[in-house]
């Protein structure tokens, strides 16, 4: 059932609280997905926003996947650089 709030927050747009349902709704083995949608739910402004998880599941999501996108590559930089992380970021 949290997968259903989870869609439904992220399709409404209401972030902070798409990013808790989207982690209740990962269950004993996640996948590659649904690390990557944690990712840019926790990137969103807002009150939901929390770069330090966004960075988190970007880097699980690379490791689930291979490693090759290069869109979470992109926002991993882009939340460290918002975080003033601008080492990390570079």
């Amino acid at each position: 059932i949290n997968e259903a709030y989870c869609s439904g927050y992220v399709r409404g747009r209401n972030y902070s609280a798409a990013g808790p349902a989207c982690e209740k709704a990962l269950g004993g083995a996640p996948t590659a997905q649904q690390y990557q949608t944690l990712a840019q739910v926790y990137f969103q402004p807002g009150a939901g926003r929390n770069l330090n998880k966004s960075i988190d599941y970007a880097n699980r999501y690379l490791q689930a996947s291979g490693g090759r996108d290069p869109g979470a590559h992109f926002l991993i930089g882009q939340a460290q650089h918002a975080s003033g992380n601008y080492k990390a970021a570079a």
